[in-house]
């Protein structure tokens, strides 16, 4: 009995998530269409419609003829503002979806997407599932826990120094985390299922973790001591700059790590809660062995 492959388009294929939901359903025998600008480098097997999500009409095309969709709000760091962008393109890709004719969507959005003040650089997803809720078919919303990724900035300290840098504080206080793949994961079973109505997936890590557990995971891969640190706000803006946020978004990026610290930015609740698999020791096993630089830094 021949099983029919599904298309599934993906937004944002050639960002972490976007790839992690191409390589979850290629590996579950589905097919993905990557819509992006570029083509994806590293993926065969994923076909290729060239879309900028700045243009609607684009992204209509690209969306022809698929089984559904995975949307996300691509980051925007460089840009003046991240959540003036995010509602722009909310719009396009509401609008493409509908032009398009695809009903079944799997939006990626976050923690405290609830939330109506206080979420920094998460209001980007509050503004795509408000502009999402106007949608003719059936969205299932993935709210994401923060990215355990996001310490790789810190981790080649850890390595070198013994020192985790951390955002987070104060530094016992377990926080939602997750591994960018295993969301991408949910997000390919997500579009798998068919919905019979809308519904929002709060999903995180096997376990919560604070700054303190995240360097003992370091610790264990490294076998030395790794202690962590609190940055403040100057030493994290500092980064963020150099990284290249614009100075609205480094201000949105303090708020929502003050969110997060004062306890604002939580989950709703009431609401099907999932776990991915991925936990913290894996995260950093799989990151030290891929820099093996950090840790030999003659080779």
């Amino acid at each position: 009995l021949m099983v029919q492959t599904r298309v599934f388009a993906v937004l944002g294929a050639n960002g972490r998530v976007g790839r992690a939901v191409c390589k979850n359903l290629l590996a579950l025998g589905q097919g993905a269409r990557a819509v992006c600008r570029n083509p994806p480098s590293d993926d065969p097997g994923v076909t290729f419609a060239s879309a900028d999500v700045t243009s609607r009409d684009q992204l209509a095309f690209a969306l022809e003829g698929v089984t559904g969709a995975f949307v996300m709000c691509p980051r925007a760091e460089a840009c003046p503002d991240s959540v003036r962008f995010a509602e722009r393109i909310s719009e396009n890709i509401t609008w493409a979806l509908k032009s398009a004719g695809v009903q079944q969507v799997v939006a990626l959005s976050s923690i405290g997407a609830h939330l109506s003040s206080g979420l920094g650089s998460l209001q980007t997803a509050r503004v795509l599932e408000q502009a999402l809720s106007t949608h003719e078919g059936y969205v299932t919303t993935v709210r994401s826990a923060w990215f355990i990724e996001n310490w790789r900035g810190m981790a080649k300290a850890a390595a070198a120094k013994g020192i985790l840098p951390s955002v987070f504080e104060p530094l016992e206080k377990r926080l939602p985390q997750v591994c960018v793949d295993d969301v991408g994961l949910c997000v390919a079973r997500s579009l798998m299922n068919s919905p019979i109505n809308s519904s929002i997936i709060e999903f995180e890590g096997p376990t919560r973790y604070s700054p303190r557990c995240i360097a003992d995971a370091f610790e264990q891969v490294l076998g030395h001591e790794v202690e962590p640190m609190h940055l403040d706000e100057a030493q994290q803006a500092k980064i963020l700059s150099m990284r290249g946020f614009s100075p609205r978004n480094v201000e949105l990026e303090l708020e929502t790590v003050h969110g997060f610290n004062s306890g604002h930015i939580v989950f709703e609740g009431g609401h099907v809660s999932e776990h991915g698999a991925t936990d913290a020791e894996d995260f950093a096993a799989a990151l030290i062995e891929s820099h093996a630089e950090w840790v030999n830094p003659e080779h």
